[in-house]
């Protein structure tokens, strides 16, 4: 099932607290159910901040993979920016070569 997730209102302040909050939010959605899909749509968003877009997706990819990670979120109505912020968070996570298991608790507080 598709679940669409506005990101505005879930966006707040872009802060690093606010991104852990948004990763929460997806997680619920996704564990649900396996055959869950959450399309987010970034429509109001102009810029991402660096400590939210880590938080909320960087982390989230490390603990889902990338197979999951991609066949369960779908972007819509990004901006360049927004997606290059996206794709800047998750290269410096995997880059980092941190485990997903360094991350588990911080995503779901």
């Amino acid at each position: 099932m598709d679940i669409a997730l506005q990101a505005e209102p879930l966006y707040k302040d872009g802060s690093r607290s606010a991104g852990a909050q948004f990763a929460a939010r997806l997680m619920a959605y996704l564990s649900e159910s396996p055959d869950n899909r959450v399309v987010i749509d970034f429509s109001g968003v102009r810029t991402l901040g660096t400590g939210f877009a880590d938080e909320a997706f960087g982390r989230l990819f490390l603990r889902l993979g990338a197979a999951t990670f991609l066949s369960q979120l779908t972007f819509s109505n990004a901006t360049r920016t927004v997606a290059a912020s996206i794709d800047r968070a998750i290269t410096m996570r995997v880059d980092s070569g941190a485990s997903p298991e360094q991350f588990n608790n911080k995503v779901d507080s």
